[in-house]
């Protein structure tokens, strides 16, 4: 049984991986940017006809990746999900401690005590 044909998502998903796979590799050519300006036209076209009721405005900055990474090189060098992972860290911490008097000292102090604990 040959269900992928008839998925009428399989088609987007699979643009989506080609983009994923360009702006995330290594090394990306120069050559690779014509197709990937096609590639994202035609996703967000896709994506628009079979959702048209959620498309977000972060679609349209997929319009400026392959402008952005021919300027400033692969995308996997400019991410920030790092420091998104510790500034989360950070806001459970200064929720949680119920301490608004210099918020700072206290967050700081936390989480100087938690990487104490962590290296133990």
């Amino acid at each position: 049984l040959d269900f992928i044909g008839k998925v009428p998502y399989w088609f987007l998903y699979e643009l989506l991986r080609q983009i994923w796979d360009i702006l995330y590799s290594d090394y990306p050519r120069k050559s690779w940017f014509s197709a990937l300006e096609q590639s994202l036209q035609e996703f967000l076209q896709l994506f628009q006809t079979i959702f048209p009721e959620q498309f977000i405005t972060k679609f349209h900055f997929l319009l400026h990746a392959a402008r952005n990474t021919s300027k400033y090189g692969p995308l996997k060098r400019q991410m920030n999900l790092r420091y998104e992972a510790k500034h989360h860290l950070l806001k459970q911490i200064a929720n949680r401690c119920n301490n608004f008097i210099n918020l700072p000292c206290t967050v700081s102090r936390r989480v100087q005590l938690r990487q104490c604990y962590e290296l133990m």
